[in-house]
């Protein structure tokens, strides 16, 4: 229905200028929110850096200082809002002007155009009905931009993160939709697991493996070679920084090396197939990490679909079950983020019994034992022991207690296999291991 021609250009101008606004001032508004969320960042990472770190900074008498810089942090975090905000006022100051100022001058218009005849006054009310109609959905459409800014502001850092590519990324095996809960799910991924499984023989070998972590000036491996098989353990020894968990960490594929190849089986490790090589592989690590949940649960996550018995048993090699039922809750005790509630040793002890649940053909303990007491790590000991006629073993150890497991012990420094052999022709043969031994003993 026609009205007026000059009705509409007012309304169709001023509706036009109220989109243009956002898209003038969307780069500074950019730039605002992107430090914005980066002050953010900045300021809730140091604050969960002081409340996990808070015994460390009470022993160095250290929290008033930290203290003051959360308040820095703090106060740039403010900082940065207040920019961002002012922009947004401005920007919203001009799309509001438009908004108000370009309905009631088409109002008016409209009223005017209607005392001087020119339009009908029984579109009048139309009129302002049409009016309203027009501008209401803009001033709606300006609230939820500002709103939704916000999460365009945080979408850069996810996009950023997506849109890497590196040679090194391991690629995930694709989960259908067919696992709709999560006990689907635990079901989807143990049958996985299961197929990638290696039954009867098992051999992984490292051939002239050389590694560089990015940005360093120098390989942290040079020229790695050993062969780890079914009823075989290796144990790696050599001074601290030396290379010996960045091998267990290639071997698990968290790396990928830069010469030379690992291979599984004769399957060389590539990005494709990363998931075989950590489904035939269980590790107990140095620092090991507990999740939030229960013991069982943590314990469980070795192996999705195990029973309470297979827990149970798990719990029972490791050397923490008769711990656990001591508990008012027994396996249903929470842990919390960081496991804090529990010692070193013991969560060494649920991180043990976790990997022995899993019952991978290999394993890896880097220092699984060193936060163990004597009587602890003797009960532990004998358990490897009696897991080498079926397992492959590599033991990452300083205890010459650990150490003595293993049929063959390769000496690392400087990246460097430097020499190999039975704990006895080291002893007479090797200066680094001599040293170390009497360090230990």
């Amino acid at each position: 229905m026609y009205v007026d021609i000059y009705t509409g250009i007012v309304s169709f101008v001023s509706v036009v200028m109220m989109l243009v606004i956002p898209m003038l001032f969307f780069g500074i508004m950019k730039e605002k929110g992107r430090k914005e969320w980066e002050e953010h960042a900045t300021y809730y990472s140091e604050c969960l850096d002081g409340l996990q770190g808070m015994v460390s900074l009470k022993a160095f008498n250290a929290d008033a200082k930290y203290v003051r810089d959360i308040k820095n942090y703090g106060e740039n975090y403010r900082r940065a809002i207040m920019a961002h905000l002012k922009v947004t006022i401005i920007e919203g100051t001009f799309s509001e002007f438009f908004l108000r100022v370009g309905t009631a001058l088409t109002i008016a218009i409209t009223g005017l155009r209607c005392a001087y005849g020119y339009v009908d006054k029984s579109l009048l009310i139309y009129s302002f009905f049409a009016i309203g109609a027009a501008f209401s959905p803009m001033l709606n459409l300006i609230s939820a931009w500002h709103l939704g800014f916000q999460g365009v502001s945080g979408s850069y850092s996810l996009s950023e993160f997506l849109d890497t590519k590196s040679e090194n990324l391991m690629e995930n095996d694709v989960i259908g939709r067919e696992a709709k809960n999560r006990q689907e799910l635990e079901s989807l991924l143990d049958e996985k697991h299961f197929q990638n499984v290696i039954n009867g023989d098992v051999r992984l070998s490292f051939n002239k493996v050389s590694f560089r972590y990015k940005g360093a000036k120098k390989d942290t491996l040079k020229n790695i070679s050993f062969e780890l098989y079914k009823g075989k353990t290796i144990a790696l020894v050599g001074p601290s920084g030396g290379g010996k968990s960045t091998i267990a960490g290639l071997m698990m594929g968290f790396y990928r090396a830069d010469s030379g190849e690992v291979t599984l089986n004769e399957k060389v490790m590539n990005n494709e197939n990363t998931a075989f090589f950590g489904d035939n592989i269980a590790a107990v690590w140095q620092d090991n990490h507990l999740f939030f949940g229960s013991i069982y649960e943590n314990i469980k996550m070795g192996k999705p679909s195990a029973t309470d018995e297979e827990i149970y048993e798990a719990a029972k090699k490791a050397m923490i079950y008769d711990l656990i039922m001591s508990l008012p809750e027994e396996f249903d005790t929470g842990v919390d983020e960081l496991g804090s509630r529990f010692s070193a040793g013991e969560r060494q002890r649920i991180a043990i019994a976790r990997a022995l649940l899993k019952d991978a053909p290999i394993l890896i303990f880097d220092e699984a034992t060193s936060a163990l007491d004597r009587e602890n790590e003797r009960y532990v000991g004998e358990t490897i022991q009696s897991l080498k006629p079926d397992k492959a073993i590599l033991i990452i150890a300083h205890r010459l207690s650990t150490i003595s497991m293993a049929d063959e012990i390769l000496v690392v420094e400087d990246g460097e296999i430097i020499d190999r052999g039975n704990r006895q022709y080291l002893e007479e043969n090797c200066e680094l291991f001599k040293r170390l031994i009497r360090g230990v003993k």
